[in-house]
């Protein structure tokens, strides 16, 4: 009797990415999982995939041997337990944070990620400290080990020819190039699209830069202050009789880097099902902007609904008609309240022993409430001082007034939720050392959590591998290369 299998129809345009590697369809099967990806066309999932109909289907559909029965199904275990990305290759020539980040997030998923550097001095993110004993070592900077994780690391002098043309032997053999060079640079150096395009049709190129690829600022360099700047991130922050404030920790650099990688796993959806190469472009200060509500929808509504001018925003007032927003100082840290409603400003008037407040009419009205908010600051402020967070947290709960702990550094390492997860991993470096809690990526897929498979390289860790291996190198030539400075 032969064994019947569900054969799946071809499947829609809005489906999982990658039907070679995500996966589309699944049927139980004596119990087990068979997830069987039609290979259609001539797509990555065609060749990538070890379960395909091609190859498996139609041998479960006819009669066979228990034993190609049990290929079948070690093949299908196999699959499901294989990497998001495995089978992408992606070289990472950008610099700094944000296009690293990009690389490292598809890293995180399993693919094969090449970093690609300068002799001699590597990427400018390794000379970023603090370093361990404020010792400067471009192998142990924090942003280094943090982005170029999950890499491996060649160096390329692409000033020079040689260096150029063994990049564009990579390329040839890849799936994703991610840049950060000023627009037009690649073109100078012949290193352009269509060049790389000519070499390998359907290779994706992310260029992750501070103003994107066109306009009058393109060709600028820019710091992450005046990319938040900029981009009207800086303005809204403050109160209005003191300057703006910056945001710490360059995080625009690392939203710009989640961009890039969902904007790169899009564009190999693309070439997936049409066969063709695009560039993704990723503009840091445009990053900022599209991350504000306030200065790019609330303010040009209110300028059009306005029957006379508005006047001159002062800084910090672009959050007028907000609830209340306040960080408070308890026994052990700080804790923030977010008085949403009018019901929780009840609640933290009653809570503080200001019930006063609730019998005048004029604090029914929200932007008054706000105005005012420095008053009520200092009313509110000492109840919570001879309190923990902790405590100021948990009767928040009760009261159901939004409140949340200020974590620092140290208590986010030790976040039960992030904890329960499994964000942080086991870090083994060998010149950094062992870092205990290493954070990992900033998504999760079900069934494919990410892996750190790899610590950031050191410079040059793996050109006999990649330089040798890949492209058949041999030590002399190797050696001949190095003291040429290619390498």
């Amino acid at each position: 009797m032969a064994l019947k299998v569900w054969r799946p129809m071809r499947p829609k345009p809005l489906m999982p990415i990658f039907t070679g590697i995500g996966g589309t369809s699944s049927q139980r099967w004596w119990g087990l999982p068979l997830h069987v990806t039609p290979p259609w066309g001539r797509g990555r999932g065609a060749r990538s995939t070890p379960l395909t109909r091609s190859c498996c289907l139609d041998t479960l559909c006819s009669d066979q041997s228990g034993l190609e029965v049990d290929k079948a199904v070690s093949a299908a275990r196999e699959r499901k337990n294989m990497a998001l990305l495995s089978g992408i290759r992606v070289i990472d020539i950008s610099t700094g944070a944000a296009g690293p980040f990009t690389a490292r997030i598809l890293g995180d998923y399993g693919a094969e990620v090449i970093k690609v550097e300068p002799p001699f001095l590597g990427d400018i993110c390794r000379h970023w400290g603090p370093f361990p004993g404020n010792v400067p070592d471009m192998e142990t900077s924090p942003t280094h080990l943090f982005v170029n994780a999950n890499k491996k690391g060649i160096t390329l002098n692409l000033a020079t020819r040689t260096g150029r043309e063994l990049l564009l032997r990579l390329v040839a053999k890849s799936h994703v190039l991610v840049e950060s060079y000023p627009p037009g640079s690649l073109e100078e150096m012949g290193l352009g699209p269509d060049v790389l395009w000519g070499l390998n049709p359907r290779l994706i190129i992310t260029s992750v830069t501070p103003f994107g690829q066109s306009g009058p600022y393109s060709r600028f360099r820019a710091s992450h202050l005046v990319l938040a700047a900029m981009g009207g991130h800086v303005y809204m922050l403050g109160e209005p009789t003191r300057p703006p404030l910056h945001i710490g920790n360059e995080a625009f650099y690392f939203v710009a880097g989640m961009v890039g990688a969902a904007g790169t796993m899009m564009a190999l959806y693309e070439t997936d099902q049409r066969g063709v190469g695009r560039r993704v472009d990723v503009s840091i200060m445009e990053t900022v902007t599209s991350c504000l509500v306030t200065p790019t929808v609330i303010w040009s509504y209110q300028t059009k609904l306005a029957s006379v001018p508005l006047p001159p925003v002062i800084p910090g007032t672009v959050r007028s008609g907000r609830p209340f927003v306040g960080e408070f100082r308890c026994k052990d840290g700080y804790i923030g309240v977010y008085l949403l409603t009018f019901k929780h400003w009840q609640s933290m008037c009653r809570l503080t022993g200001h019930e006063e407040l609730l019998d005048d009419p004029q604090l029914l009205a929200l932007d008054v409430r706000w105005r005012r908010r420095q008053e009520f600051y200092e009313l509110f402020a000492p109840w919570f001082v001879d309190r923990t967070r902790e405590e100021v947290f948990r009767i928040g709960l009760e009261e159901r007034i939004p409140m949340a702990m200020l974590h620092t550094p140290e208590d986010v390492l030790n976040f039960e939720p992030l904890l329960a997860v499994q964000l942080f991993r086991r870090l083994d470096h060998p010149r950094a050392g062992v870092v205990e809690k290493f954070p990992g990526a900033p998504f999760q897929f079900e069934g494919h959590p990410w892996d750190l498979r790899l610590p950031a390289p050191l410079l040059g860790q793996h050109n006999q591998e990649v330089l040798g291996g890949e492209l058949g190198l041999d030590g002399e030539a190797l050696a001949l290369l190095r003291r040429g400075g290619v390498i």
